[in-house]
């Protein structure tokens, strides 16, 4: 985990992981923190697009 971040997102569902990218895209130095794995606990509604969204965000 890096000792220092601009942005910390609590949460990786699709809410979270949107505002992680946008955040990532402004140029901040993003840092996502679940309890679980990243995207783990998205509702199933939103699954297929929590994971297209943390694709792209991990390449930031």
């Amino acid at each position: 985990m890096p000792a220092k971040a601009d942005v910390v997102v609590v949460g990786s569902g699709y809410t979270g992981l949107h505002a992680a990218l946008v955040c990532a895209e402004a140029g901040r130095e993003t840092l996502v923190v679940d309890s679980s794995e990243l995207g783990f606990a998205a509702a199933a509604a939103t699954v297929v697009r929590s994971a297209a969204v943390l694709n792209r965000a991990l390449t930031y």
